[in-house]
C-alpha cells in the first residue's frame, strides 16, 4: 500500500481544488481517487490521469472492482475507461477499454448490456459498483486514475 499512497501523494493536483485523494492496490494496479470541488467530463478525467501516467480504470475482475470501489466516496460516479471511441463503434456496439485491453468482465447496472445503454461513457457508481452508461460531457466530480504497477509506476 505504501507504493499507492506514494503514488497518491505524487499526483496530488492543488490546481483543480481537489479536495480528498484515496488510493487502493489490488496487486497489479494502483487505483487513485481525487474528489473534486469541480466536476470532469470523461475527456477531462482521462487526460487529468495521462498527466500523471496513468489512465481511466479497466476493470476486469470482480477483485480489481472492489478495489476500485473502496476508494470512491458513497453515493459518488466516477468514469471508467469504457466507452465508444468512434461513431463505427456506437454503430456497431463495439464498445472498448481506452487501455486497449480486452473486455473480459462487466457489470452493466440492472445487468444490461452495451445495446440498451443510451449513451456513449461509462461510469461506476460506488453505492452499487455497478457500470451505468452517461453522456461523455456529463462533469463528475470524482476521477479514479488507475496505474499499473508492471509498467513503472512503482514509487518509495
Amino acid at each position: 500500500m505504501t507504493q499507492c499512497s506514494n503514488i497518491a501523494s505524487n499526483n496530488n493536483n492543488n490546481d483543480n481544488n481537489n479536495n480528498n485523494i484515496q488510493a487502493s492496490l489490488d496487486g497489479l494496479n494502483c487505483y487513485v481517487s481525487y474528489l473534486f470541488s469541480i466536476g470532469f467530463n470523461q475527456s477531462e478525467a482521462a487526460n487529468l490521469c495521462q498527466q500523471n501516467n496513468g489512465y481511466l480504470p479497466s476493470i476486469h475482475s470482480y477483485d480489481q472492482s472492489n478495489s476500485l470501489i473502496s476508494i470512491i466516496s458513497s453515493g459518488q460516479y466516477a468514469w471508467i475507461g469504457l466507452g465508444y471511441w468512434n461513431s463505427n463503434q456506437i454503430q456497431n456496439h463495439n464498445l472498448t477499454w481506452m487501455d486497449g485491453s480486452n473486455i473480459d468482465f462487466t457489470n452493466f447496472q440492472n445487468s444490461q448490456g452495451p445495446n440498451e445503454d443510451p449513451y456513449p461513457c461509462y461510469s461506476v457508481y460506488a453505492g452499487s459498483s455497478s457500470w451505468t452508461s452517461f453522456i461523455c460531457s456529463d462533469p463528475l466530480t470524482t476521477v479514479v486514475c488507475q496505474y499499473p504497477l508492471n509498467q513503472g509506476f512503482v514509487y518509495y
